[in-house]
């Protein structure tokens, strides 16, 4: 299936009629180079991967031009492609994690005060676990902050897969672009309290 939605993105690229192909063997870069023959401006357009959209489509003064920008381009996807094998080929190298069904991580997110959410591992795999939200409960209220602790088996969210990730000796799951979940200590947590900035 993936495969298949690959290739239907590539057909569906734009080619200009009458294009010339060149192609990086170095590197999964095409570029279509054309020319109008009545306007002294050399085109190109350029695509990486199996996107459907361009990477660039440009025209240029002169051929040595239109090179210039194909030669940076191919080398551009290159070393973009050839991190994207090492990161790859480094998440293979990691070492399986020993996180066990039931464990729990918590995230810390905000920006004009601390959210808690929890997390309970319900399955696992050799490089990622399945998560689900767990409530959490008030253990002290310290009138602008709230200590928190999560409430096992009390799911309230629903089933996720998360890549495990190593900081230290520890674990961590990324949640979005601007959090993180580590492992729970088993102490109670402070959060921004229900009277904050009241």
């Amino acid at each position: 299936m993936t495969n298949n939605k690959a290739s239907a993105r590539i057909e569906a690229r734009y080619i200009p009629d009458g294009a010339k192909e060149i192609k990086d063997s170095k590197s999964s870069a095409v570029v279509y180079v054309y020319q109008y023959d009545n306007m002294a401006k050399f085109f190109a357009i350029g695509y990486s991967a199996t996107r459907k959209n361009h990477d660039f489509h440009y025209y240029y003064p002169t051929e040595a031009d239109r090179n210039s920008k194909l030669e940076s381009f191919f080398d551009a996807v290159r070393t973009t492609e050839a991190e994207k094998e090492r990161r790859k080929q480094e998440r293979k190298n990691t070492p399986d994690h020993d996180i066990k069904q039931g464990e729990l991580f918590y995230e810390s997110w905000g920006y004009d005060q601390t959210n808690i959410n929890f997390y309970q591992v319900v399955k696992t795999l050799p490089k990622s676990v399945y998560i689900r939200e767990v409530a959490s409960t008030v253990v002290e209220d310290l009138a602008s902050q709230e200590l928190v602790e999560p409430v096992s088996d009390h799911f309230i969210g629903k089933e996720m897969i998360k890549r495990v990730n190593n900081v230290g000796t520890d674990y961590c799951l990324r949640m979005t672009s601007f959090s993180t979940a580590f492992t729970w200590s088993g102490k109670p947590l402070a959060r921004t309290g229900p009277y904050h900035l009241r």
